[in-house]
């Protein structure tokens, strides 16, 4: 029950984070405890569904990226969160080897056995996809984390970065019910 509310709070304060950080721009304080918040939830979050050696990957490049960037320009750093949330889900389908530990198949993965072969083919081949698009989401982040002002940031970070993320869900639907009608 508390992990769930957890959860709950930990998706809501990840969606409106780029909005936050502009609008608390001059109240660092809070901004920075709320980002060592969002930086220890995403963490924890990330330990529960990849393999230990996936997460002290994760930890490797976190951590000194947070410190290095933390310690040159805190502004940056209170930027950095929605780039790192980007990488964890990279490496969350990075790290799904098999087709049923698939992130597509979200709460359909307890019955991922009972799942249509074909369906979990194409999931499989979509998953590959979804990797080079949230390689170039992370890397347009990095950019924008940068080399751009606030303003620029906190549009494409809570905005562009999400409709590009609904455009990679929409093109996964229409490949796989175009591949699943063409097979039949």
């Amino acid at each position: 029950m508390v992990t769930s509310g957890l959860h709950k709070c930990f998706q809501l304060l990840s969606f409106s984070y780029p909005l936050l950080v502009f609008l608390l721009k001059h109240q660092q304080q809070y901004l920075l405890a709320l980002a060592v918040v969002l930086l220890v939830l995403m963490l924890n979050d990330l330990r529960q569904r990849v393999t230990p050696r996936w997460f002290y990957l994760a930890l490797l490049v976190t951590v000194p990226s947070v410190i290095a960037i933390a310690s040159f320009n805190q502004d940056r750093a209170l930027r950095l969160y929605p780039f790192l949330m980007s990488l964890s889900v990279l490496n969350l389908f990075a790290s799904a080897k098999t087709p049923e530990e698939n992130p597509m198949l979200g709460p359909m993965r307890a019955r991922a056995s009972s799942c249509d072969a074909q369906l979990l083919a194409l999931l499989q081949r979509a998953k590959g996809y979804w990797i080079w698009g949230l390689t170039l989401n992370s890397a347009v982040l990095g950019v924008f984390l940068f080399a751009f002002d606030l303003h620029a940031w906190a549009l494409y970070a809570n905005f562009y970065s999400y409709l590009y993320l609904l455009f990679l869900f929409c093109m996964t639907l229409v490949y796989v019910a175009w591949q699943r009608r063409r097979s039949v």
